[in-house]
């Protein structure tokens, strides 16, 4: 995949001292890469020992962390408090809106930067959850693109029904269900046709960063409900 997106990837290597998955070369700047595949979330001891990795290297390098599992509840937390801010996090939504729905890695790790520098969300969604009176079911956030010319990751296509009339951002995948169990309840119960789309910030420090980074990148019109 990183060669076909020509990122010239280099596979592992060993530092002295230490071990690097590999690394890609974006827009003039190398990424430091580790991947994990898993049966629990990782927690935060996990990104800590990869974050030092990154912090011995050449100041400005970031570290991108892909874990297959997901991460702990607190995991995300711990990196965002008080911390200098040099690791973004994919997981395996992120790999499939990547790889299966053919967005690109590259278009999702631009919308993940373009998040992470202007709101200090290093962990943003690729897909929620959108619950209607019928139904609940997982869409991508949007098809996304990068304008060369502005430097921005831009909406390219809608999937499905991308806005919806409330958008709900929770800190956790268990919340997510809970949350959507109920929205569907509530809206089948009321004979409403409006539409709800959850999603997850994977910590409660990061929900208001990922609500401002939603409401300032496709959802203008949509209500923001953070839940903690």
């Amino acid at each position: 995949m990183f060669s076909f997106e020509q990122l010239e990837p280099r596979t592992g290597y060993r530092p002295v001292g230490e071990q690097i998955d590999g690394s890609i070369y974006l827009d003039g700047r190398i990424y430091i890469l580790e991947a994990k595949w898993h049966a629990e979330p990782l927690p935060a001891s996990t990104l800590y020992q990869f974050k030092g990795k990154v912090e011995g290297k050449l100041a400005g390098t970031i570290g991108i962390f892909i874990s297959m599992s997901g991460y702990a509840e607190d995991a995300v937390d711990a990196l965002v408090l008080g911390k200098t801010l040099n690791i973004i996090l994919f997981d395996k939504r992120d790999l499939d809106a990547a790889i299966s729905r053919n967005i690109g890695f590259t278009n999702v790790l631009k919308l993940k930067l373009c998040k992470a520098a202007e709101e200090g969300a290093i962990y943003f969604p690729s897909e929620g959850e959108l619950v209607t009176a019928e139904k609940k079911h997982v869409v991508e956030n949007d098809h996304l693109k990068f304008d060369s010319t502005t430097g921005r990751v831009e909406a390219m296509q809608s999937v499905v029904v991308t806005s919806a009339d409330l958008l709900i951002v929770c800190e956790g995948e268990t919340d997510r269900d809970v949350i959507a169990t109920l929205s569907k309840r509530i809206l089948s119960n009321a004979g409403s046709n409006r539409s709800i789309k959850i999603l997850v910030a994977m910590g409660k420090l990061t929900i208001p960063r990922v609500a401002n980074a939603l409401r300032n990148t496709f959802y203008t019109d949509s209500k923001v409900l953070n839940r903690e």
